[in-house]
């Protein structure tokens, strides 16, 4: 059995990152920062059936594609492991968007795990289901 996250689930599509990114009324991302990671929850509309969605941002500031792609793997590993059980436990009603900060890459492994679940729990806190 192979342990990696499914293609499927990974969120390729320029629509989604623009509705992230755009910021008007309920179609912008909800944004959550930490230290070495933004996490973006963009909502779902009602009635969308899609499976539960990521994305990981890593920007060209962070270095050449050698430590992006890298840092890419640490955060699916950990998206992998940690969050996506979670995630599917109960299916939140957003999708989400990791995008990492200039310090993510000389972060440890266990400091990243920690991060990423507190970002994941506030945005579960905060983030209102579609049909509330």
């Amino acid at each position: 059995m192979r342990e990696r996250l499914p293609r499927r689930r990974i969120v390729r599509r320029r629509h989604h990152f623009d509705a992230a990114f755009s910021g008007e009324g309920a179609s912008g991302a909800l944004r959550f920062h930490g230290r070495a990671l933004t996490l973006l929850a963009l909502p779902r509309k009602p009635g969308d059936t899609s499976p539960d969605e990521v994305a990981f941002l890593t920007p060209k500031r962070l270095g050449d594609a050698n430590v992006r792609n890298r840092l890419r793997r640490r955060l699916r590993e950990v998206h992998r492991r940690h969050i996506a059980p979670q995630f599917a436990a109960s299916p939140p009603s957003f999708r989400l968007l990791w995008m990492a900060k200039s310090s993510s890459g000389a972060l440890p492994f266990p400091e990243l795990v920690s991060q990423m679940e507190a970002l994941y729990a506030t945005a579960l806190a905060k983030v209102k289901p579609p049909d509330a």
